[in-house]
């Protein structure tokens, strides 16, 4: 019987906020290859408010990963488990999340579409704008990620799915608004660079889990323990 796993918290968590990167067009956003090597070795990633609130390690393509959002301290995790079956951080980074009035709703969710250069499709106009590649007026940035919710059976969010909802994760074309805001309409914005990173490694059917306010001890699906 598979076990729920939980998150090993440090008691501390840094202060301040240094940007991961200061790009304002899809040109400057850094190699997949650059991307990888943050993932690979902690040393090398810089330093943002949200490093230190969850143990760190290296990223493990053989191991499954979970992407976690915690609203209250506007910080998005990619999440692995160690030999120890305790979840670390592999990849840490600030967001903003929904305005009042339209809210990012915390649940369980999978992973639906992976998209580079999405378009976007204005809610209230209907009408389409351009990928980022081609107009930085698409507020998507360079990529997105659209989350399918989970029926929970189970605190560990298992269950079945449903349908492909309107919030997604992604990145923006105004990155002077990431990190502690509520600005959007229910998404959740990162950093482009970021969001392309997030692209590299998670897959359809992926666990996202989006909490409202990251606790000390926390189920995480059972799926963890398995390879993909």
């Amino acid at each position: 019987m598979s076990k729920f796993l939980p998150i090993l918290l440090t008691a501390l968590a840094t202060s301040g906020f240094l940007s991961l990167i200061n790009a304002t067009s899809a040109q400057a956003v850094p190699d997949d290859a650059s991307m990888l090597s943050l993932l690979q070795n902690a040393s090398n990633r810089q330093e943002n408010y949200c490093r230190g609130t969850i143990a760190e390690g290296n990223y493990d393509s053989s191991k499954a990963t979970l992407l976690l959002i915690d609203k209250g301290a506007f910080c998005t995790y990619l999440l692995q488990v160690d030999d120890e079956g305790f979840a670390q951080a592999v990849f840490s980074t600030p967001n903003s999340i929904g305005r009042v009035g339209h809210e990012t709703k915390a649940g369980h969710y999978k992973v639906g579409r992976l998209v580079r250069y999405p378009t976007w499709v204005n809610p209230l106009s209907g009408a389409t704008v351009r990928p980022y590649n081609q107009t930085t007026e698409n507020p998507l940035g360079v990529a997105a990620i659209t989350l399918i919710p989970l029926v929970s059976s189970s605190s560990a969010g298992s269950g079945s799915s449903g349908a492909e909802i309107n919030m997604a994760v992604h990145g923006t074309n105004h990155e002077e608004l990431v990190g502690r805001r509520r600005v959007s309409g229910g998404c959740i914005r990162h950093f482009n660079f970021a969001i392309r990173l997030m692209l590299l490694v998670l897959l359809p059917e992926d666990r996202v889990v989006i909490v409202d306010n990251l606790q000390s001890r926390i189920a995480l699906p059972p799926q963890l323990q398995n390879s993909k």
